[in-house]
C-alpha cells in the first residue's frame, strides 16, 4: 500500500458520509469542496493524499 493510499484511508476515517461520497466520486465535487479538502489534508499533515486530490 502506497503512502497516498494510507493517507486516503486515514482522511476518509475523519470524514462524514457526504464527504466520503464526494471523495470517492459518488457525488460531484465543487471548487469549494476541493479547497476545503486541500486545507484539511494540509492541516492533518497528509501531503501525499492532498497532492493526489
Amino acid at each position: 500500500m502506497s503512502e497516498s493510499e494510507k493517507e486516503k484511508k486515514i482522511f476518509l476515517s475523519y470524514c462524514g458520509s457526504r464527504d466520503q461520497e464526494l471523495l470517492t466520486g459518488r457525488k460531484k465535487m465543487t471548487l469549494g469542496d476541493m479547497e476545503r479538502f486541500s486545507f484539511l489534508t494540509e492541516f492533518f499533515g497528509l501531503e501525499s493524499y492532498g497532492l493526489n486530490l
